[in-house]
Order: C-alpha cells, then sequence, then structure tokens
C-alpha cells in the first residue's frame, strides 16, 4: 500500500510519516503517535507541563495542587483570580508587600 506524503507517493510504513506520527491504515494517512496532539502547525506535539494525554486529548492533570486561594487553569497552571494590592509606598514582590525606601 502507498499513500502521499508532500506531493509524493510512498509507501505506507511509519518511517515515512513525519516526526512524532504513524500510519493508520484504516484512513491511510499518518497520524499522531500516543502521547500526541497535533498543533496549528500540523505538527505532532507532546503535551503541555501540567496536563495528561487521554483518549487522544490533552487534559489538565487533575492530581496537580495549586496553593490556597488559587485554582488550576485549563493549560494546568496556578493562578490567583484575585489582584493583590499594596498601601501608598509598598511595592508587591511575588505575593508580599514591601516597603520602598
Amino acid at each position: 500500500m502507498h499513500f502521499i506524503v508532500t506531493d509524493e507517493c510512498v509507501l505506507m510504513i511509519d518511517s515515512n510519516c513525519p516526526k512524532n506520527m504513524r500510519v493508520n491504515y484504516d484512513l491511510e494517512q499518518c497520524v499522531c503517535k500516543t502521547g500526541y496532539i497535533l498543533n496549528t502547525d500540523n505538527e505532532c506535539v507532546p503535551c503541555s507541563s501540567g496536563q495528561i494525554y487521554s483518549d487522544g486529548k490533552c487534559l489538565v492533570n487533575p492530581s496537580l495542587e495549586c496553593p490556597e486561594n488559587s485554582r488550576l487553569d485549563e493549560n494546568g497552571v496556578c493562578i490567583t483570580d484575585t489582584i493583590k494590592i499594596c498601601p501608598d509606598n509598598y511595592i508587591l514582590i511575588g505575593t508580599i508587600c514591601i516597603p520602598v525606601n
């Protein structure tokens, strides 16, 4: 069996697929290997940090815990929804208000 890759007819074997892809013989085309997803540049890439691969999708790792007063966003990053405001003559360094000299 053969299929087309970049306007060329090639033998239907995994080594003729682009990086991180394999042959799907039912579809007669290259698809992402397990653990990889197709990005907007049509490249197969692993899931982002803080995510897990499940059923062909990257999902937020449910076991990842966030500090108090923060939550896990859709990218698996802990974020704080509230904005900390320091009093006059103080600046925010990380999560602490430090007096300005």
